[in-house]
């Protein structure tokens, strides 16, 4: 989020939180896949970020910690 205007930091967060949200693994890898590329019009910088962690942030999801 630091990469990113204040402005638009509230709507990265929910898209990111709806992400993790989802259900399963493979749907919340594919929204927050559509949030890098909405991303990557905006900021390098947050999308480098985003996908640095993305799979750890992931295996998190597996293992029930965003339900």
């Amino acid at each position: 989020m630091g990469y990113l205007d204040k402005k638009l930091q509230p709507y990265f967060r929910r898209k990111l939180q709806a992400a993790y949200e989802q259900l399963t693994y493979e749907t919340a890898k594919k929204r927050l896949g559509q949030v890098i590329k909405e991303l990557a019009l905006i900021n390098q910088s947050a999308v480098n970020s985003l996908e640095e962690g993305l799979e750890e942030t992931l295996t998190l999801h597996r293992l029930g910690l965003f339900k």
